[in-house]
């Protein structure tokens, strides 16, 4: 079974961008890939695997595969 929260250094791996990039498009609205909380002077972003794995038009067993790939090779 997967954890639904994915890192936001592990999905901008797997979206191929960096983290700033991920956390700007998430406030712009354009990507759903989960919640952006206001903070003050800062966002924190919950990424979450079922958003992911749509928005890059993957299954979830894929998505794990890589979170496990990523997360494990450091």
């Amino acid at each position: 079974m997967h954890a639904n929260r994915i890192k936001t250094a592990t999905a901008a791996k797997i979206l191929g961008v960096s983290c700033p990039f991920v956390i700007e498009k998430m406030r712009r609205g354009e990507w759903d890939l989960g919640e952006l909380k206001r903070g003050f002077g800062r966002d924190t972003p919950y990424i979450f695997a079922n958003k992911l794995a749509k928005h890059v038009e993957r299954s979830l067993d894929e998505i794990d595969a890589a979170v496990e790939e990523i997360e494990h090779s450091k």
